[in-house]
């Protein structure tokens, strides 16, 4: 080891003064100086590669955090497109039975007013008829019926 610059051995004792220990320490920390060159280096390098390994961690975590996002939002999807298929198929079903109470609907109206005209064929009106409240059709179905002098049997529905 040197002390300002001359070679000193071990055997050899070497005094040393409060300013001599002051100017060695001055020299060394030189910004200039190797050592000094050297330990910002170092610190450099660790600081970066400090650096590096949390941000790698961090990066990590957020990548596994957005995962299980993604995978959440994904299942969450699948789940919404499972309803509404679900509900497309109820849709087109009910959209079928409307469509099928529909003709049914007018088949039935159809056969209605078709027995109601044939009803109506079969239907007499009796007019200038006197009205009463006490009114019974059956009797004055009678008493027509006699009037007209028929000489046919009544029917058997008339015949209480």
């Amino acid at each position: 080891m040197s002390l300002g610059g001359s070679p000193v051995s071990a055997s050899t004792p070497v005094a040393h003064t409060l300013e001599s220990i002051s100017a060695l320490l001055d020299q060394k920390l030189l910004l200039q100086s190797m050592v000094m060159i050297g330990l910002r280096k170092a610190l450099n390098d660790d600081m970066r590669s400090m650096i590096a390994a949390e941000l790698n961690t961090m990066v990590r975590r957020i990548e596994e955090d957005f995962a299980k996002t993604i995978d959440f939002i994904i299942d969450e999807q699948k789940d919404l497109k499972q309803k509404i298929i679900d509900r497309d198929s109820a849709v087109q079903s009910l959209q079928s039975d409307q469509l099928r109470l529909q003709n049914e609907i007018n088949n039935l109206s159809t056969r209605l007013s078709t027995v109601k005209k044939i009803s109506g064929d079969h239907n007499i009106e009796i007019q200038l008829a006197p009205e009463r409240h006490t009114k019974n059709v059956i009797n004055i179905v009678k008493s027509i019926y006699s009037a007209i002098n028929r000489h046919k049997s009544m029917p058997e529905s008339c015949k209480n």
